[in-house]
């Protein structure tokens, strides 16, 4: 009768452990899924949030480069009026359209750009970058060549 009573208590123990394992089981699923759910949720929002980043960011840089191709196109306009040399002239104003050209082409690829992807967006921001600043120096050195031109018309 012993051997029953350690039996059925064994048997107590292994189907109220069994009891106490599947009602754990079961809610534990239910804890992971909430607990899923709220870290998309998270997740979702930190993205939203990202993404509202990018896009003000986004906005910012091309607000700056949009002064800076106004900028140009005020340079361009204002050596235009300062050719003297009538020899220079021609050369001049081929190299303005040029460059005339380089910054209506500039200010396309940024009105024209989708930004969707910020690995994406980082290349395209380096690479226009580059070419503004090329831009902007072969504008500067224009100048400086014009000015030094007219200061020696001015000296003979």
């Amino acid at each position: 009768m012993k051997n029953k009573i350690k039996s059925f208590s064994y048997l107590s123990v292994a189907v109220f452990a069994s009891f106490i394992i599947l009602i754990v089981g079961c809610s534990a699923p239910n804890e992971k899924t909430n607990d899923a759910t709220e870290n998309l949720i998270d997740a979702k929002k930190d993205l939203d949030k990202a993404q509202e980043n990018y896009d003000e960011m986004y906005e910012e840089y091309r607000d700056v480069v949009d002064r800076k191709i106004s900028e140009n196109k005020k340079t361009i306009a204002d050596l235009r009026k300062e050719i003297n040399n009538k020899e220079a002239k021609a050369e001049l104003e081929k190299r303005l359209l040029e460059l005339e050209h380089e910054n209506q082409s500039l200010k396309e690829k940024i009105r024209d750009y989708k930004n969707d992807d910020v690995d994406k967006w980082e290349l395209f921001k380096n690479e226009f970058n580059n070419d503004m600043k090329n831009l902007q120096q072969s504008l500067k050195d224009l100048v400086n060549s014009n000015s030094n031109s007219s200061n020696n018309n001015n000296s003979e």
